[in-house]
Formats: C-alpha cells, sequence, structure tokens
C-alpha cells in the first residue's frame, strides 16, 4: 500500500497536479485481533478508542498545513470538506452528520465544538457519546465514564466521580437516538 500511495503522489507531481489536488488517506476503525491498538482499549468494530481512534494523512502542497494535530474528527467529516474544497453548497434543509476539516488542515483552525456518537450491536446496543475529553459508553451491563485527555486507554471510570457529566452525555445520547429513531422511521 505504501509503495501504491507513493506512486500516486509521485504521478500527481510529475503532471503537476499535486498543487491542485486534495489527498486524504485514513482508515476506518482501529485494527483486528492480528493487530495492536496498545495502549488504546478495545478493536475494531467496538466502542473503546482503539476500536475507532485512526491516523490520517492530508496532502496538498501549499495548502495543508505540515504538522500533527490531535483534533478529533471522523470520517463523516471528509464529505463536507470535499464539498468545501469543490465550493459546492449543501443544498437547503439537508443536515450533515460531519464538519468540514479544511480551516483545520489549512489554517490550524479547531473542529467546531460538538457532541459525537458511536453505536454497535443491533440486538444489546452498546452506544459511547463524546464531547471534548468526556466520553460516555453505555452497554448493557453498565455505564462508564473516561477523560480522554487524562487516560486515553479508558481504564479509569469517573461515572461515581462526576454524575452530572454523565447525566449530561446520557441526555445527549438520548436525543441523539431519538432524533436516529426519527430517521429510521421514515426510511
Amino acid at each position: 500500500m505504501d509503495g501504491g500511495v507513493g506512486r500516486i503522489i509521485g504521478t500527481l507531481g510529475r503532471l503537476g497536479l499535486d498543487r491542485d489536488t486534495f489527498v486524504f488517506f485514513c482508515s476506518d476503525n482501529g485494527a483486528v485481533a492480528l493487530g495492536s491498538n496498545r495502549p488504546l482499549s478495545s478493536l475494531k468494530g467496538e466502542l473503546g478508542e482503539g476500536g475507532h481512534r485512526v491516523p490520517a494523512i492530508a496532502y496538498w502542497p501549499g495548502r495543508v498545513r505540515p504538522g500533527i494535530n490531535a483534533q478529533t474528527a471522523m470520517t463523516m467529516d471528509v464529505f463536507p470538506t470535499l464539498a468545501e474544497i469543490a465550493g459546492a453548497s449543501v443544498p437547503p434543509g439537508l443536515k450533515l452528520d460531519g464538519s468540514s476539516m479544511l480551516a483545520l488542515l489549512t489554517e490550524g483552525k479547531p473542529m467546531p465544538e460538538r457532541t459525537l456518537f458511536w453505536r454497535t450491536g443491533a440486538n444489546t446496543p452498546e452506544r459511547a457519546a463524546r464531547r471534548g475529553p468526556w466520553k460516555l459508553r453505555v452497554t448493557q451491563e453498565r455505564t462508564t465514564l473516561h477523560n480522554l485527555d487524562a487516560d486515553l486507554a479508558e481504564r479509569n471510570d469517573l461515572a461515581v466521580e462526576k454524575p452530572e457529566k454523565v447525566q449530561e452525555l446520557k441526555q445527549a445520547l438520548a436525543e441523539w437516538e431519538e432524533q436516529f429513531r426519527g430517521i429510521s422511521r421514515l426510511a
């Protein structure tokens, strides 16, 4: 894969298209059992950070600022980013799940404050909500709260110490799930 990506970037450069081409590369999930997500918890398809936290690379010479950024972005942010780069407007009334990463990538501006949600499993769903450094995980067995800035491995459950944060994120999760149910009824 490294060789293939290298050939694509090389070809863009040889053709003089690299300054007019935005290249974005990322994985969709963390490693499976054969790999390692250490120090993160969980595997692909699970709610722990190891299940979905992956590196991404953006390349656009003269536009994307070189460096490393730890801002939280998701693959749902790719479409709004590409739409903004292309100058496409979102049709009135259409609400996108993601936010454009363009200002982050080209100017170093932070992503907008937002709450992110995950859900896995149909019969006994596990759910998660993240706002800033706070991540709530809700399973059939328990509810946990983690501060990812201090505990990226999600080992220290702060739910008992921070009940107001648990309630805040549970409320946001319930509102998101109700919105999700409304959409699935329309389908």
